[in-house]
C-alpha cells in the first residue's frame, strides 16, 4: 500500500512504514525522523547524500549554466528573479539555481546586483519581483526566473507594463511544467526538468534500499535541457 502525506501532516506517517520517498527540502531534524521510521528513505529534489541518504536531483547546475550561456550570448543587461528556499519546517536553504546563475553572470562580466530580486516561490512573488525590476533605473533586456510559478507572475507584470516579449525583454524559466509554460502567451522558454524520469529513479532507488539497507547511499542527477519557445527569440534571429 502507498500513502501520500503532505508537509503539514507528517505526524500521520505510519510507524510501521516500509519506505519513504520525500519530495522537497527537509531539515536535518525532519530527515532524522524519517530515518527513525525506516532505513529506506529517498529524497527527491534535495541533495542529502552528505547525510547518508539516497537522493534524486535535476541537474540544477547544468540547466542554469545552459540558460546563462544562452542569455549572455545574446543580451547585456540580464536580471534574475530567484525564490526564497525553505525546508518544510521553515529553515532557509540556499538555492543552487541562484548561486549557479549569478556565478555564470560574474564569469561573463554581466553581473549587476541591482538586477537580482529574491521573493517567495509563488506567482505573487514573481509578480512583485518583476514590478521592482521594471520600476528600477537599470536597463533590462532579459530575465531568468528560477521556477514556473514565479515566471507566471513575472509575465503578468510585463504584460501590465505593456512590455513586448521578447522584443523588449526576454524571459526564461526553470522546471518547465509544460501544461503551464506551453499554454501561456507567449509560451515560456524554460529549462526542462524530467520529473517523470526522476520519479522512476526514486522508486528504483527505494527498491534497492529495501532489498539491501547496507548499500552505500547514492545521488542520481537527471539531466536538464533548455527549451526555447516564444518568450525568447529563435536562435537564428539573435544577434
Amino acid at each position: 500500500m502507498t500513502m501520500t502525506v503532505f508537509e503539514n501532516n507528517m505526524d500521520q506517517i505510519p510507524q510501521d512504514i516500509d519506505g519513504i520517498v520525500a519530495i522537497g527540502k527537509f531539515s536535518g531534524h525532519q530527515l532524522h525522523l524519517f530515518e527513525k521510521l525506516t532505513p529506506a528513505v529517498v529524497v527527491v529534489d534535495y541533495d542529502v547524500l552528505v547525510g547518508g541518504l539516497d537522493c534524486v536531483l535535476p541537474d540544477f547546475v547544468g540547466g542554469m549554466n545552459q540558460a546563462a550561456g544562452y542569455l549572455t550570448t545574446h543580451y547585456q543587461n540580464i536580471g534574475l528573479i530567484a525564490g526564497l528556499e525553505l525546508t518544510t519546517d521553515g529553515q532557509r536553504v540556499r538555492d543552487v539555481r541562484e548561486k549557479t546563475f549569478l556565478n555564470a553572470l560574474k564569469d561573463r562580466e554581466r553581473y549587476n546586483p541591482k538586477l537580482v530580486k529574491v521573493e517567495n516561490y509563488t506567482v505573487d512573488g514573481g509578480y512583485k519581483a518583476m514590478k521592482e525590476l521594471l520600476a528600477g533605473p537599470e536597463s533590462l533586456d532579459a530575465v531568468m526566473v528560477t521556477n514556473d510559478a514565479m515566471a507566471v507572475g513575472a509575465l503578468r507584470a510585463l504584460h501590465e507594463a505593456h512590455v513586448v516579449i521578447p522584443d523588449q525583454i526576454a524571459l526564461v524559466s526553470f522546471n518547465d511544467i509544460e501544461s503551464v509554460t506551453c499554454n501561456l502567451y507567449p509560451a515560456l522558454s524554460a529549462v526542462h526538468v524530467a520529473t517523470d524520469q526522476m520519479a522512476s529513479v526514486a522508486i528504483e532507488l527505494l527498491g534497492r534500499r529495501l532489498a539491501d539497507s547496507e548499500l552505500a547511499p547514492q545521488r542520481v542527477v537527471v539531466g536538464t535541457r533548455l527549451m526555447l519557445r516564444q518568450s525568447t527569440p529563435p536562435e537564428e534571429t539573435n544577434s
